[in-house]
């Protein structure tokens, strides 16, 4: 999902959404304490913030890592969906159940006669 008014190039789009989700989603994949400990690692390159302590478990989706601020302390367990388009900021000692769902964006409604999925974002 590329955002409304996120003027983006090409190139940004094959290195932003593609070789990084690939990365990231093949991370999410490693099992046990050596996949956290990897995304543990990883993560922190992507993340707009990433606090200490930060335990993120396996089979995970994370949209716009870049847009997501991890306190300290935080655990994310297995299964679950964050999408951060919107922004998300996850406060310290925070724990996140397994196959919970975190969305924070909607859909815009500027023309209410087209359907959503017909709508074209606009690329630089």
């Amino acid at each position: 999902m590329i955002l409304i008014n996120e003027k983006i190039s090409l190139r940004d789009i094959i290195l932003k959404y593609v070789v990084r989700d690939f990365f990231l989603g093949m991370l999410d994949l490693v099992p046990s304490a050596v996949g956290v400990v990897l995304r543990l690692i990883f993560y922190r390159f992507f993340l707009k913030k990433c606090g200490k302590g930060f335990t993120l478990r396996d089979r995970t989706t994370i949209l716009f890592p870049e847009r997501i601020s991890i306190g300290n302390n935080v655990g994310i367990s297995h299964f679950c969906f964050i999408d951060g388009a919107g922004g998300i900021e996850i406060g310290d000692y925070t724990r996140i159940g397994a196959h919970s769902s975190i969305i924070s964006s909607s859909h815009s409604f500027e023309n209410p006669d087209m359907p959503i999925k017909l709508w074209q974002v606009p690329l630089a």
